[in-house]
């Protein structure tokens, strides 16, 4: 048996014999433990989701105060905006393509094609 969660969180799983409530601790983010379906792939994915979405709005909010604190240097706030654009999918490009001149030319004749009447 795992030793109890210092937070007092139990699994919620009764036996079938005894009837009693299981004495192990819940996965993190769950509500039963590892033997009452806490091991199952999707409980743990699950889980982790909670997990992460309770972290979250904690993160947001400190980047809320670093962008916004006066007293926090312009260099720290740049880098802020930028680690946080980064991880919601507004990130710069990596590489910079550039298209053969007679494939703009195509294309610019294939547009004006399609604006005439």
């Amino acid at each position: 048996m795992a030793p109890p969660r210092k937070d007092g969180r139990r699994c919620t799983a009764k036996s079938k014999t005894s009837g009693e409530r299981c004495k192990n601790p819940p996965i993190p983010g769950g509500t039963v433990c590892r033997i009452h379906g806490g091991g199952a792939p999707q409980v743990r994915a699950a889980s982790a989701r909670r997990v992460f979405e309770g972290l979250v709005a904690p993160a947001l909010f400190q980047y809320k105060k670093i962008i916004e604190d006066d007293k926090t240097p312009p260099a720290v706030r740049l880098a802020a905006l930028r680690d946080l654009f980064d991880r919601t999918g507004y990130k710069q490009p990596t590489e910079i393509r550039f298209m053969p001149d007679a494939v703009i030319e195509a294309e610019i004749a294939e547009l004006e094609a399609e604006l005439e009447p």
